[in-house]
Formats: structure tokens, C-alpha cells, sequence
């Protein structure tokens, strides 16, 4: 899928539209919750997912939450997967590569 890398989340972040189109049994499988966001508070759901792969990088277990309704717009690749990561920007390029 593509995604917003964001810094400022803590969890990778999608909609429940995205969820489903992945597979994602939120409702079953997560703990239902509230976050905070631009908007206000939404009803969320916080997941762990079994991997998160970006090009080569793969991070197992990965937190993320799926917020009721539409938005956030992308999904937003938060801190719970950049923690693993090393990010360089070179010539408006991100660069990641695996910290461990």
C-alpha cells in the first residue's frame, strides 16, 4: 500500500476502508479504543500486525491502530515501525535502512 511516513505518530495508522481492503480483521482481532487526531477523538481499534515490510525491511509484530471511518487518507507509517529504521533524506529522497 502506500503510505505517509509520519513521525509524529506513534503506531502506524490507517482507516477501517484500508483495513478491510488488506484483510484486516480489526474488530476480532483488536482492542477497541480512542485516539486523538486533527479531526478529534475517533473510535479506533489497536492491532498488531504480523509484519511490516518497506522495500527489503521487514519489522515483525508491528503496532498499529484502524480509526473508524475515512480517514486518516493514507496510511501513515508511524513510530512503531520507524523506531527500526535509520531515515535520510538526500535530494528530497527518504532513505530508510534497518537499524538492527
Amino acid at each position: 500500500v502506500g503510505f505517509l511516513v509520519d513521525t509524529g505518530a506513534t503506531t502506524v495508522a490507517m482507516n477501517e476502508i484500508q483495513a478491510r481492503s488488506l484483510g484486516l480483521q480489526y474488530k476480532l482481532n483488536g482492542t477497541e479504543s480512542r485516539v486523538v487526531t486533527a479531526s478529534g477523538v475517533a473510535t479506533s481499534w489497536v492491532i498488531t500486525l504480523n509484519s511490516v515490510k518497506v522495500g527489503e525491511i521487514s519489522v515483525p509484530n508491528v503496532k498499529a491502530v484502524v480509526i473508524e471511518g475515512g480517514y486518516p487518507q493514507d496510511v501513515l507509517l508511524g513510530m512503531s515501525y520507524l523506531e527500526y529504521v535509520k531515515i535520510q533524506e538526500h535530494n528530497s529522497v527518504l532513505m530508510l535502512e534497518k537499524k538492527f
